[in-house]
């Protein structure tokens, strides 16, 4: 229970802090948001395969 209320918070900051990070990113090196969503979908299946299942009860 306490690891699936962490991994919520996390998911909501980084939601939360991706508009920021994306605008510090764009002014370093000017990306086509098409890039951008490659990255995203790039990163965020092996990120989220990496998790254990779910403890079923």
């Amino acid at each position: 229970m306490k690891i699936s209320l962490f991994l919520i918070c996390l998911a909501a900051m980084l939601w939360g802090t991706s508009g920021t990070t994306m605008v510090f990113i764009t002014n370093i090196a000017p990306m086509n948001p098409l890039v951008v969503a490659f990255w995203r979908l790039a990163i965020a299946p092996p990120s989220s395969s990496s998790m254990p299942p779910p403890k079923t009860s």
